[in-house]
């Protein structure tokens, strides 16, 4: 849906999955932590990717590209 626009639909889309993929993938990195230390670290690169991806949906809604509901 939002990809398939050229311009700004496509490259906040395309933000918005690198992100929200990240996330998913920051915290199966968690599961190798080799200490505590590790895993905070790893869950604190997660926990930023999360904030990015809320950032780029209240753009897409504020832009009025993507409907709040």
């Amino acid at each position: 849906m939002l990809d398939q626009s050229p311009g700004l639909s496509r490259t906040l889309a395309n933000q918005l999955l690198r992100t929200g993929t990240f996330v998913g993938a920051n915290v199966a990195k968690t599961q190798a932590a080799l200490s505590k230390k590790d895993f905070i670290a790893k869950m604190s690169i997660a926990s930023k990717e999360y904030h990015y991806t809320s950032y780029w949906l209240e753009l897409l809604i504020a832009s009025n590209i993507l409907p709040e509901a």
